[in-house]
């Protein structure tokens, strides 16, 4: 199984963050990233326009034939992953969406704000994950340029998230709805720092434990199918303690 790869696809360079993890756990496998750069952002596409991206780049990514996909976008996972799964029934793939149940679990009360595009705010999947997993005091801030921002990497980054998060004052807990959000750590930990004085920078990486615990289920059981609908990630975390 080692030959195959583990395919990555994100709509540029936001889940490189999530395959230095990968890689680092696991570094005899093999791997192909595919960054969509072309189509960024993701988050004001409607969802049949993105569905026939992502599966245009299934299609491209299966002529490798991998071992698993890592869809390493929030957008893509909480709209039309879903839907990816039901036509390829057989190539087993892992998704990200942003870490509502670790607020829920871990953080209930405290005054948080999840950064996310338009697009996964208003996914069905997202809002599922709501209902799910609600709290009080969690709001949600679109932040729909910030990717395609960082993936130019423009001088404008902090000024557009102080213009933003400038209303949410006494912030404790920040979610990071976007892979690429984790490149701009040091912005958001100053940004953050303004917001609340005692704020902490935290890193959750549950979807790298995910891939590295499905691959070791792979390599031990290959001719057993493995069901990992439910193995979908929580992401980084920026918190207050």
């Amino acid at each position: 199984m080692k030959e195959r790869p583990i395919a990555f696809l994100d709509s540029g360079i936001g889940g490189v963050s999530i395959l230095k993890v990968v890689k680092h756990y696991l570094p005899n496998e093999n791997y192909i990233y595919l960054a969509d750069a072309k189509n960024n952002p993701y988050g004001t596409k409607t969802k049949e326009e993105l569905f026939q991206i992502i599966d245009h780049h299934v299609q491209d990514l299966l002529t490798y034939h991998p071992k698993l996909i890592v869809v390493a976008c929030n957008t893509a996972t909480t709209m039309v992953l879903g839907k990816i799964r039901e036509k390829y029934k057989n190539i087993p793939f892992i998704g990200t969406e942003p870490a509502l149940k670790v607020i829920h679990d871990h953080y209930p009360d405290s005054k948080t704000i999840v950064l996310a595009t338009k697009g996964t705010e208003y996914s069905e999947r997202f809002q599922e994950l709501c209902n799910l997993y609600q709290t009080k005091n969690t709001q949600v801030v679109e932040v729909d340029e910030l990717a395609s921002m960082i993936e130019q990497n423009s001088p404008q980054i902090e000024e557009y998230l102080k213009e933003k998060l400038a209303p949410f004052k006494g912030t404790e807990v920040v979610v990071l709805g976007c892979t690429h959000f984790a490149f701009i750590e040091k912005e958001i930990k100053y940004i953050g720092s303004q917001l609340s004085p005692h704020w902490i920078y935290k890193n959750f990486h549950i979807l790298g434990d995910a891939i590295v615990s499905f691959i070791g289920e792979m390599d031990v059981k290959i001719t057993e199918m493995v069901d990992i609908e439910d193995v979908i990630t929580d992401s980084p975390i920026y918190s207050k303690k």
